[in-house]
């Protein structure tokens, strides 16, 4: 095709088809990381093949991949304006790429596009122990979809480890304060921030039912923190989240921390050119 020939009906379709799994439901893709559940976003629509595309119909195009594009970017799009006058293979050939790009990139979310929700639970471990302790809780989701949907629009948990106490002088317990950082689980890794030796294993949502997703941090010898997570039903994230304390003390027993640990779970989820998928965390257990 020539840059000044008309677009048709069949080749706007097949943009908007493109677009639609993005931001819809995914199900003409096979859903799956497809579809950010946003149906209501959608103001384009298909047309019969052999007409001519008129400017109301090409803008609603253009706004619905500029959407998806904003949430990737926390930018519109390069070219993005209303056209008046005939609509142009040129036309067609700028929300072609774009809508391209939005596919590609459907499970990235800019960090301008997303929000971190006050915490939605707190454990603490505000005594002297030993050997390990635990906490655990769910990520409860409204029905599998919405579970899919969460992640695919760039959302994840967020588990950060907290210190409460003023910084301590015995190197153990030091060690345990500075590695405090946080571990997050979205749709495609885990990731984890602080000090010592790092290892993500695997994602959360892609993840089997009852399989664990473990990240690790060596902070002091046989010290470590453990996060693991698992879809125990299809709108079911289980977590436990482990402090373990095997290192030998000067003494030939376990160590002793000096308690002032705990950890913090949120939630990010998007926030910009739409608003995301709220999950909401039950079944909070203490570390013990």
């Amino acid at each position: 095709m020539a840059v000044g020939d008309k677009v048709y009906g069949s080749d706007y379709n097949a943009v908007q088809l493109i677009i639609k799994n993005v931001l819809g439901t995914g199900g003409n893709y096979g859903g799956g990381s497809y579809g950010y559940g946003r149906t209501d976003l959608i103001t384009s629509g298909t047309v019969a093949e052999g007409n001519l595309i008129t400017e109301t119909q090409w803008n609603a195009l253009a706004t619905d991949i500029n959407v998806a594009y904003t949430h990737q970017n926390n930018t519109s799009f390069p070219g993005f304006a209303s056209i008046t006058g005939s609509i142009t293979w040129a036309n067609y050939l700028l929300l072609n790429t774009y809508a391209g790009n939005c596919l590609s990139n459907r499970l990235t979310a800019n960090v301008g596009q997303l929000v971190k929700d006050s915490v939605l639970a707190t454990a603490t471990a505000s005594f002297t122990w030993s050997t390990q302790v635990q906490a655990y809780g769910t990520v409860n989701f409204t029905d599998a979809a919405q579970c899919r949907y969460f992640f695919n629009q760039g959302g994840y948990i967020n588990f950060s480890g907290k210190a409460y106490a003023t910084t301590p002088t015995i190197a153990q317990d030091l060690k345990w304060h500075q590695a405090m950082g946080y571990f997050s689980f979205n749709a495609d890794y885990s990731v984890f921030s602080g000090l010592g030796a790092t290892k993500p294993t695997g994602a959360n949502y892609t993840l089997s039912n009852g399989t664990n997703a473990n990240v690790f941090a060596n902070p002091y010898n046989a010290d470590y923190i453990a996060v693991r997570c698992w879809l125990s039903s299809a709108t079911v994230m289980d977590y436990e989240i482990w402090y373990v304390d095997d290192h030998v003390g000067i003494t030939g027993g376990p160590d002793n921390v000096s308690g002032g640990l705990g950890a913090y779970v949120n939630r990010v989820r998007a926030s910009g050119a739409f608003t995301g998928i709220q999950p909401t965390t039950q079944n909070v257990v203490n570390f013990a």
